[in-house]
């Protein structure tokens, strides 16, 4: 299992329970909005970002979302951007803050 693989399955468990004290109530599943955490997260750690900060990284992760498939609209990068940026967030404070660019 890679490091990235194991921070996420280490990790998830946290970030679910945030994610259900700030958006449960509001009538949004888990798993809804997992995938966006998780290419949050992974994106944060690839070494070919390492040095980037979210506001250098987002176009190219937006291009990269969901591909091949194709979004629905509750899938869109405009849907899902907030999940995937504050996955980012949490695998840079959460991982490699000695390498990672401020965001």
């Amino acid at each position: 299992m890679s490091f990235i693989d194991e921070s996420w399955r280490r990790i998830e468990p946290d970030i679910r329970r945030h994610w259900e004290q700030r958006h449960r109530s509001i009538g949004e599943r888990w798993s809804d909005v997992r995938n966006a955490y998780r290419f949050g997260w992974e994106a944060a750690l690839r070494p070919e970002f390492a040095h980037h900060s979210w506001a250098e990284a987002k176009e190219d992760l937006a291009q990269h979302w969901y591909e091949p498939e194709e979004p629905s609209d509750e899938t869109s990068w405009q849907e899902m951007q907030g999940y995937i940026e504050e996955g980012w967030r949490l695998a840079r404070r959460s991982c490699r803050p000695d390498s990672i660019v401020e965001t």
